[in-house]
């Protein structure tokens, strides 16, 4: 699952608008609020562009869009 929260502090921490960095990645602002929010899941191209574009580094990437617990 997707830790909603690191992922939207970090999108907004590296300047992007959720719009903005949708557009990035190649989703409509809708679509990365479903991923985003756990209603669909991040293809692995789509984690690839995203870690790219913030710096995540592989402990970044596992903690954000591999967490067990997360809050909604």
């Amino acid at each position: 699952m997707t830790d909603s929260n690191m992922l939207i502090e970090k999108i907004k921490s590296c300047g992007f608008t959720l719009e903005h960095f949708a557009k990035k990645i190649g989703l409509t602002r809708q679509g990365l609020h479903k991923k985003i929010y756990n209603k669909s899941e991040f293809k692995q191209s789509e984690i690839e562009k995203i870690s790219i574009l913030l710096n995540l580094d592989s402990k970044q990437e596992k903690d954000i869009f591999f967490a067990n617990n997360v809050d909604y």
